[in-house]
């Protein structure tokens, strides 16, 4: 299967930017591939979510005391968590090209302790795609958030400005009524008149 320049600078990624890097390089690869090529992008997103969480319930299992109620509970939900990944890598394989598909099927679908620790790597790199899908998510988040916050200020401070200029005119408005005062009254506020008002 040849694989596309997008999904190599992907993978290339994945392999650089993650602590242990992929687990199945070449295999991982291919599903990345098949759902670039079959456009089946929103079931990589599925296999993703559900490898995720097989993960981590796996990393959860290895941490508690075998025996333990609370290891019962997570072997519980583990095993059923590995049937769904499993029926959903099967789904996902059925029509793909017949050396991937044979492939998947030998190595990854088979019932065995080998097939369980082959599911469980390609879990562990279809986190790691989460794991980017959800930093990128993340990171748009952040600048749409910075966008919205200069917005913000920016219309802040043209308020501001606004409001300073209306107190601007308003003291204009009292300065030139106070000239005007002046101009036509006296002291006391009444009109200058020599004779006081009475004919001469």
């Amino acid at each position: 299967m040849d694989i596309s320049p997008e999904v190599a600078l992907i993978i290339e990624f994945l392999q650089t930017s993650t602590s242990e890097g992929l687990q199945d390089e070449p295999l991982f690869a291919q599903f990345l591939q098949h759902g670039q090529s079959a456009d089946r992008q929103q079931e990589v997103g599925r296999l993703a979510f559900h490898g995720k969480h097989l993960h981590n319930l796996y990393l959860a299992l290895r941490r508690q005391t075998q025996g333990s109620e609370l290891f019962e509970k997570l072997e519980a939900e583990f095993s059923r968590a590995v049937n769904d990944f499993h029926g959903m890598i099967t789904a996902f394989v059925s029509d793909a090209q017949e050396e991937f598909r044979s492939t998947v099927e030998r190595q990854t679908l088979e019932v065995s302790e080998q097939g369980l620790r082959s599911l469980l790597a390609l879990a562990q790199d279809f986190a790691a795609l989460k794991n980017l899908e959800l930093e990128v998510s993340q990171s748009e988040a952040g600048h749409v958030h910075d966008e919205q916050s200069g917005h913000l200020h920016a219309d802040a401070d043209d308020a501001d400005d606004a409001a300073d200029a209306a107190d601007a005119d308003d003291a204009d408005d009292a300065a030139d009524a106070d000239d005007a005062a002046g101009d036509t009254g006296g002291a006391d506020g009444e009109p200058d008149n020599p004779s006081d008002g009475h004919p001469g």
